[in-house]
């Protein structure tokens, strides 16, 4: 599976982007002008880690059973690196509104609605980490070893070239939606 995210707007408070999966556009990106990846081709390894529950959040009882679940974080590598056990100090998918908060040279998913400003991040998230789970479960169930590139390319300008939308290209595409 190949990501593609094009960083269209520069400005001194935010980087705007568009993400492109499988030829079709998925989702705005938000990113720290000063604290953002370079662009280049890196890795998406899903590391699963043990989180309490939004209900747990609530009660605040620490004696109660089965308040931590386990859930699964996109953690963005360098290409070479290998797997690691938790997420850590590295850059990651994360929701949110505003690009200052970010730690981590992280990137917001959501729908871009002014430029520095994201809304529905909650939602655009979870289709993703959805879509990052059913993609691969289908590879394990082929059989097929399961490799997530992102590339990230500095654009500059509003309009994605053309060759990378799914209409314009010539080779058949696997379903990711």
């Amino acid at each position: 599976m190949n990501i593609n995210i094009f960083r269209r707007r520069f400005t001194p408070w935010s980087v705007d982007g568009t993400m492109l999966i499988g030829g079709k556009i998925f989702c705005d990106t938000l990113e720290r002008p000063g604290h953002c990846l370079p662009a280049g081709r890196y890795k998406i390894s899903l590391i699963p880690v043990r989180q309490m529950k939004e209900v747990e959040k609530k009660k605040k009882k620490n004696y109660e059973r089965g308040k931590y679940e386990i859930v699964i974080k996109p953690v963005i590598q360098f290409r070479l690196a290998t797997v690691p056990r938790s997420p850590g100090h590295r850059p990651r998918f994360v929701p949110g509104n505003g690009p200052f908060r970010l730690r981590y040279k992280s990137i917001i998913l959501g729908k871009s609605r002014y430029t520095g400003i994201v809304t529905q991040t909650a939602e655009c998230y979870a289709s993703f980490c959805r879509l990052l789970e059913k993609y691969m479960k289908l590879m394990m169930n082929r059989r097929h070893p399961c490799h997530i590139n992102l590339y990230i390319r500095d654009w500059g300008v509003d309009e994605i070239p053309l060759k990378y939308l799914l209409i314009f290209q010539k080779i058949p595409s696997i379903r990711y939606f």
